[in-house]
């Protein structure tokens, strides 16, 4: 699902619409990414120029990112040269994914001049470039000096190269003979893509589907009759991108995760889906894109942490448990010290060595024990007593420790099943950073606590609405801070999962209303794979907090079960956020 040149075209259409405009400011949020606000009668816009090479595009865009204190370099630059300079011309290289930017300025001796910004979208060689007006590199957002490539320095004071030009012919020249005379047995879209100037995967699979053929199917066992109507197809596609008559969509799973976006019409599975303008269509899908990047790495920052920990609890259970196998019995010492005692009378100096007898049981054998020689027997007798206290506490301090490790395992334990039923990650992390477990390298500067967010909203089919938890802390929240006493809470039986209320509004809820929000808290749970799932339901009120329990743990009374089948489909329909 790349940014391809058709992409491209369509986001540099929406940008020429600010041809004349001036450049208000310009603000540079990491080392990637840079915003030029831009005014042109009236009317205001927002170019997002990014180098990033998982992220990298260019497109007009509706969110303006928190912005660091101190500007970087290569901002400061561009702040110098074209704040305030009107932008006149917009143009892309056929083929190519890369926009060049010509704005109004003035050369070094104050002569006015035109300077170009140089968007070049091209992965993970990216690169953002201001020129001089003599073709000179100014600076870049990326410097590539020699020991990164031999063959093409991006460095201020040398001339700017563009990339090497992409092999192949433009998209409306591919003819038919070019499709049918090479026997490939690469896949048909694959060897298409081979065949045209700076087509992505999106490009090529379309074009296949609108020609009725396989992508997948081998390039060899076209036809005639294909190559025909793929060539028409490719040639429909040219004049709807040499028209501009773009129309931005996506296509989504049930879980509104984005498949496939492209600037014209999709074919293919999924639910489509329409946007007004691609800058619109690709703030919306990078959006979920970097949300979908950061529960994954959230995810892999948690689940290493609690394995981590979990080790460390582990091993100090272990180790409690041979520390107390290999203590003696602290009644040992106790006995020995009453036998010492019991035979003072007949213990004379300071011995190594005594033969004790048990005046309260005469029949027994008699008792050896080593002996101090320095002390007497009864100051042996009571160094024995010292020592019986001695282990008493120590055995009394590795039972209270390993009750301490117990119930951490057991917190651990829970985090690790919310993160396996699909709890937000950062929420964990977060709650793990409070409790003083280091869940990651901490963010510079001073840590700040991020404002609670927004619990997950539905709706059922009677209008009646439905918040559900995505992490321990926001169950307890839920539950005990945002429902009323009169709301039903729902949970999976006896499996880790979200808390969900059905706000009831102090109406009589239907048993299809009931359903529904079962559905939902079997869907947030550890069984969401599952065929059949028992949740339990009652009222809010009927629900209390686990004592000494963490948050989220809580006991219940008065509940009733259903048996529902989660459904991503249905969990997608009612969901309002």
């Amino acid at each position: 699902m790349p940014y391809d040149a058709v992409t491209m075209a369509a986001a540099a259409q929406e940008i020429a619409a600010f041809e004349g405009g001036r450049i208000e400011r310009i603000y540079q949020f990491d080392r990637h990414e840079l915003v030029m606000a831009m005014y042109l009668r009236g009317r205001k816009g927002l170019i997002l120029c990014s180098a990033a090479p998982d992220w990298s595009r260019v497109h007009l865009t509706g969110t303006l990112p928190a912005r660091p204190a101190v500007p970087p370099a290569f901002c400061m630059l561009l702040r110098r040269h074209l704040e305030g300079r009107r932008l006149l011309r917009v143009t892309v290289v056929p083929g190519e994914r890369m926009m060049r930017l010509a704005v109004a300025s003035r050369d070094d001796l104050g002569e006015p001049a035109e300077r170009e910004l140089v968007v070049e979208a091209m992965g993970l060689h990216s690169n953002i470039i201001l020129l001089h007006p003599d073709g000179r590199i100014a600076d870049a957002i990326r410097r590539v000096g020699p020991e990164q490539s031999r063959f093409r320095q991006v460095l201020p004071g040398i001339p700017y190269r563009p990339p090497p030009p992409i092999p192949g012919r433009p998209l409306g020249q591919v003819e038919f003979y070019d499709l049918l005379e090479p026997a490939s047995d690469l896949p048909l879209d694959r060897h298409l893509g081979a065949m045209i100037r700076g087509s992505g995967p999106t490009l090529t699979r379309q074009a296949c589907l609108r020609a009725g053929l396989d992508p997948g199917a081998p390039a060899a066992h076209l036809d005639a009759a294909g190559a025909t109507r793929l060539v028409e197809a490719l040639r429909i596609l040219d004049a709807e991108l040499q028209g501009g008559r773009f129309a931005p969509n996506l296509l989504e799973d049930r879980e509104g995760n984005p498949i496939e976006f492209w600037v014209f019409p999709l074919l293919g599975a999924g639910s489509r889906r329409e946007f007004p303008s691609t800058g619109a269509m690709l703030d919306h899908v990078y959006d979920r894109m970097k949300q979908h990047a950061l529960r994954r790495r959230n995810r892999e920052r948690g689940e290493s942490t609690l394995h981590r920990e979990l080790d460390r609890v582990e091993d100090l259970l272990a180790d409690m448990a041979r520390q107390t196998a290999e203590s003696p019995a602290s009644e040992e010492y106790r006995r020995y010290g009453e036998l010492l005692i019991a035979n003072l009378y007949r213990l004379k100096g300071k011995l190594g060595e005594a033969v004790l007898e048990d005046p309260a049981d005469p029949g027994a054998p008699p008792v050896v024990v080593r002996l101090d020689p320095r002390l007497t027997p009864a100051e042996n007798a009571q160094a024995f007593f010292n020592r019986h206290g001695h282990a008493r506490r120590a055995e009394a301090a590795r039972v209270r420790r390993c009750a301490e490790l117990e119930a951490e395992r057991s917190y651990l334990a829970a985090k690790r099943d919310e993160l396996g039923a699909g709890a937000d990650g950062g929420e964990v992390l977060s709650e793990l950073t409070d409790r003083g477990y280091r869940g990651g390298p901490p963010p510079p500067g001073r840590r700040r606590r991020e404002p609670p967010r927004a619990f997950s909203r539905y709706r059922t089919s009677d209008g009646l609405a439905v918040l559900v938890g995505r992490s321990s802390r926001e169950n307890d929240a839920l539950t005990f801070r945002d429902a009323a006493p009169g709301d039903l809470w729902f949970h999976a039986r006896e499996i880790p999962g979200s808390h969900v209320i059905l706000k009831t509004a102090g109406r009589e809820v239907s048993p299809a209303s009931i359903r529904q929000a079962a559905e939902l808290a079997a869907w947030h749970s550890q069984a969401r794979r599952s065929g059949q799932v028992p949740v339990d339901y009652t009222e809010r009120r009927n629900v209390r907090r686990r004592p000494g329990g963490s948050p989220g743990k809580v006991t219940y009374t008065g509940h009733r079960t259903v048996h529902v089948t989660p459904s991503g489909q249905a969990v997608i329909a009612r969901r309002e956020d």
